[in-house]
């Protein structure tokens, strides 16, 4: 082993440092990936919040329909998962059974609903629907 070792020290260092300049170029890949991604992430959200004014727009116009509900703009976000921007729409209804919630979530660029809640009672109901659709959302955030 001494007299391989006598004899290739040149190729062994060499070895040494291509391994340790392979794995540092490796790691560091990889944080700027994830550096590039949260980025861009970032500035799709941004693309995706220019369509809040026609959101709040639609909402409005909606609100003056049918005056039994009560349309409003919630969060406004770029999907990965979806390629596209959602937001989450909040229906609200006050009647005989109190106040009552409906939320969604749509597919802004294609107005395609891609999931709801159902309605949630706010006076002593069942918040399970509400948690539930939530925790669904939070899917498409990844």
């Amino acid at each position: 082993m001494k007299k391989f070792i006598k004899e290739n020290w040149f190729k062994l260092g060499i070895l040494i440092i291509i391994l340790v300049v392979g794995i540092f170029y490796i790691i560091n890949c990889k944080s700027s990936a994830t550096e590039v991604k949260t980025v861009d992430i970032f500035e799709k959200n941004k693309e995706c919040y220019k369509y809040k004014d026609d959101l709040v727009k639609e909402a409005g116009e909606r609100n003056k329909i049918d005056a039994r509900f009560t349309y409003s703009v919630g969060e406004i976000f770029y999907s990965p998962t979806l390629k596209t921007c959602l937001n989450i729409r909040e229906t609200s209804n006050l009647n005989d059974k109190g106040l009552l919630d409906s939320y969604a979530l749509v597919d802004i660029l294609q107005n395609k609903t891609i999931s709801t809640s159902g309605w949630v009672n706010f006076d002593g109901g069942d918040m399970t629907l509400k948690n539930t659709f939530f925790e669904s959302v939070e899917n498409y955030k990844n």
